[in-house]
């Protein structure tokens, strides 16, 4: 068989005629015709029941036709690899995610499409606290991590590329179960009676700092503090309602209906704080380009 023969038996059935395939691929029918004559005497087998004008598939050729019907995506998979092997694109992209974060549909549709793209690359994707994404960027154990800003000191972003996916405003976030789930209005007193979850600073002083700062600019000092190792410990007090804290829509709990987001901004009348960023980070020194390739493209796409 020839890719020929086998891309006319293909459109043949994709159109419903031997004259509508011809007419989309701009041949000629007798070329149409003569190619699936070729293929059913190489086949030896009867591949359509011709009715008139009209053809319609045999068992035998239904069957074929069922297996063969993603050869041509299989046939272009296989040439855009050889492509992307050629121009050297190819190996293994390592990407730590941060735990507690979400990516947004639209950046997941852009990897994805980055992913298919260059079907030579092979993409591999962790969840990590911050203590293991910073030491496993420093071994190599990942290329790129995706991060909250307020993660990444400066003093960390000098040896580093870094560009900003996305941002949001943060909120106070609490469960609907929890008392101040359920209130309509509020105070900054109203806060003082419940316990507020946090990052240790001792963990991270950058995730401990930007929750404080967002209450004390509410005028809120929390009094009853439950300090954890991780973000994703305080996505657990807030669902469990345990504890409000701070957070944006970038994180995980923005998918259940069971939380309550406040903005503290409207209900206290204060001005905004900056937006929490979502940043994508790597080594300025590291041989793997790859990282540098898929912000490059998520650079140009973003906006498009």
């Amino acid at each position: 068989m020839s890719h020929l023969q086998i891309a006319y038996f293909l459109a043949v059935v994709k159109f419903g005629g031997i004259s509508e395939a011809a007419r989309n691929l701009f041949v000629a029918q007798s070329a149409v015709s003569k190619q699936v004559q070729m293929l059913e005497a190489k086949l030896e087998m009867k591949l359509f029941v011709r009715d008139g004008r009209n053809v319609v598939l045999t068992p035998a050729g239904e069957f074929l036709y069922k297996n063969l019907s993603k050869y041509n995506d299989w046939l272009w998979q296989i040439v855009n690899m050889a492509k992307s092997v050629d121009k050297g694109i190819s190996g293994v992209l390592h990407i730590g995610i941060q735990h507690g974060l979400n990516l947004t549909p639209d950046i997941v549709e852009l990897i994805n499409r980055f992913y298919s793209e260059n079907p030579g690359i092979e993409l591999n994707l962790r969840r990590v606290s911050f203590v293991d994404m910073m030491q496993n960027l420093h071994v190599g154990m990942v290329d790129l991590i995706i991060a909250f800003s307020f993660q990444v000191a400066a003093s960390y972003r000098e040896g580093f590329s870094y560009t900003v996916l996305d941002e949001k405003d943060d909120y106070i976030l609490v469960s609907k179960h929890h008392p101040l789930g359920k209130q309509k209005t509020f105070r900054a007193a109203d806060f003082l009676e419940h316990t507020f979850v946090t990052v240790s600073p001792n963990v991270s002083n950058g995730a401990y700092a930007n929750s404080v700062a967002y209450l004390r600019s509410l005028d809120i000092e929390p009094t009853k503090v439950m300090y954890v190792p991780t973000i994703e410990d305080i996505m657990m007090g807030i669902e469990y309602g345990l504890a409000y804290g701070i957070a944006s829509h970038h994180s995980r709990l923005s998918a259940l209906d069971s939380i309550r987001y406040i903005d503290g901004y409207a209900e206290f009348s204060k001005q905004p704080r900056p937006k929490t960023q979502i940043l994508a980070f790597w080594q300025k020194s590291s041989p793997n380009r790859l990282a540098g390739m898929l912000m490059d493209f998520l650079a140009e796409n973003m906006n498009a």
